[in-house]
């Protein structure tokens, strides 16, 4: 077998409502961890912080970072039936990523879903 070919993409991420597990109509699709331009704002916060040695990181501050890196992950998003957000089906960009995000139960599952590293490779 040549491994060389084995290569990741993107996954599809079901939101479901937290209290019954029922999709609602949310689905995110991710890029893996590994994906360069990932790497790319995990390197950004990880020179942030080694320039800011002397310097605490609050927890916000990681938190903050966090989320950035889950809006980075975030390739693209359908809001299917009645799904909606404000009262409205938003586009993506990081503005609304991040509002969306602020939702725990979401940004838990989109957390999560990055974790399944075999999701993102095809058998």
């Amino acid at each position: 077998m040549d491994i060389s070919g084995i290569t990741a993409t993107t996954s599809r991420v079901d939101i479901r409502h937290p209290a019954t597990q029922e999709p609602i109509g949310l689905v995110i699709w991710v890029k893996p961890m590994s994906d360069p331009s990932i790497k790319a704002v995990q390197r950004r916060f990880t020179n942030e912080t080694l320039r800011q040695r002397g310097m605490k990181i609050t927890a916000e501050k990681a938190e903050a970072n966090r989320t950035d890196i889950l809006i980075a992950c975030i390739d693209k998003w359908e809001w299917n039936g009645d799904a909606q957000f404000n009262g409205e089906k938003p586009e993506l960009n990081p503005d609304n990523a991040r509002k969306v995000l602020k939702l725990d139960w979401i940004r838990d599952q989109v957390d999560e879903a990055l974790g399944d590293e075999a999701s993102f490779f095809k058998a």
